[in-house]
């Protein structure tokens, strides 16, 4: 494949262009190497290539990196949780507006991911984390600039989605100005997502949690009562620890580049802990959820002794791995860290199987 190499600096007027990708319309260009992500200081080379040697994955596989589709069990599960726990009650649901709200859920989702990967791109945090970002624009497959589009489409198209519910239930609004508090503390920092600034955090325990379970249950037509509050609690912290997953994940690299979240402020010892206690904390909530379940009879001793063996199993598995890391080098800590997520994951389709199983009367 024939390409050139070209550098820029930050003063250099071409630069915003190459990155955003709209210096040309027959060529890509692509960061290959970022000397220092401080605007004022940055030098960036660039391979630059014809758009005709890139070839995307057949059928379009790509648009699921584009999309970050894994990303939105974070809203498709507090989602389901409300949606069984109205027709568990026999609540009378508002099924149009309700599903209207999921989906424009969905749509900020997916903005807000377009919008991270596009200014991870532009201020050159991509290059620093090259395993953790979607990759599409790197590997020439769509623009930066087609990337900030598509946030701007879908928190349009997501917001449009949202109106029936706002229409018919004014105090949705309320939901929706708990988003714009916690979402205006992510747009405060411009340079750095969520992830990188340890009081903003704060903002994807309530945005995934309990504003979202909230909200949606008042898009249905439903009460806020306590297992909403729960449910959102939950879903809020998982989503934490799953961030906290991430980040400890990348801890040298957040370090060496001085990211303020509570993982590089704490340091690799400590941060240990602090997925050990987040991980009981999840897990103990949930073994009292089954037990009262139990308690109630609407689960028999097979499903409850099986749910907290399972329980078991997967907390020693991910302390056994996180516990015996010495270093945060090498791959022991990717291995660490790919158990505790595939243990979120096996905790929410248990949980999911659980609540379908209740709803059909099955124990």
């Amino acid at each position: 494949m024939n390409y050139e190499l070209e550098t820029l600096t930050e003063n250099d007027p071409r630069l915003k262009s190459y990155l955003d990708g709209t210096f040309s319309k027959t060529h890509r260009a692509i960061p290959v190497l970022s000397l220092n992500v401080n605007p004022e200081s940055r030098q960036v080379t660039f391979k630059v290539i014809e758009k005709k040697n890139i070839v995307p994955p057949f059928l379009g596989w790509h648009w699921l990196q584009i999309l970050k589709i894994r990303n939105l069990l974070m809203v498709a599960f507090p989602a389901f949780l409300i949606l069984i726990h109205n027709l568990k009650t026999n609540s009378h649901i508002h099924i149009i507006e309700g599903i209207a709200s999921i989906l424009g859920c969905f749509s900020l989702m997916i903005a807000v991911n377009l919008q991270n990967d596009y200014r991870d791109h532009l201020s050159g945090l991509d290059r620093l984390h090259p395993d953790s970002q979607s990759r599409v624009i790197q590997k020439g497959w769509v623009t930066a600039h087609q990337m900030k589009l598509g946030s701007y489409f879908y928190t349009i198209f997501g917001v449009l989605l949202g109106l029936p519910a706002i229409i018919n239930e004014p105090q949705v609004l309320w939901a929706i100005l708990g988003v714009l508090i916690f979402g205006s503390i992510g747009l405060l920092s411009f340079k750095m997502g969520l992830r990188y600034r340890r009081w903003s955090e704060l903002s994807v325990f309530f945005l995934l949690g309990p504003v979202l379970t909230v909200g949606l249950q008042l898009s249905l037509g439903g009460s806020i009562d306590l297992l909403t509050i729960f449910y959102g609690a939950f879903c809020g912290w998982l989503s934490l620890f799953y961030l906290h997953t991430k980040n400890f994940e990348q801890i040298m690299i957040n370090e060496k580049a001085r990211f303020n979240n509570t993982v590089s402020y704490l340091g690799f010892e400590k941060s240990k802990w602090l997925l050990t206690v987040f991980w009981g904390v999840m897990l103990f909530s949930l073994m009292i959820f089954y037990g009262i379940d139990f308690a109630n009879g609407e689960i028999q001793w097979p499903l409850f002794l099986g749910q907290i063996v399972l329980g078991q199993i997967l907390t020693f598995r991910f302390l056994k791995k996180l516990h015996q890391l010495k270093s945060p080098m090498g791959s022991h800590i990717r291995k660490a860290c790919f158990s505790a997520k595939m243990g979120v994951f096996t905790l929410m389709v248990i949980w999911a199987i659980d609540r379908v199983w209740i709803l059909n009367g099955l124990f």
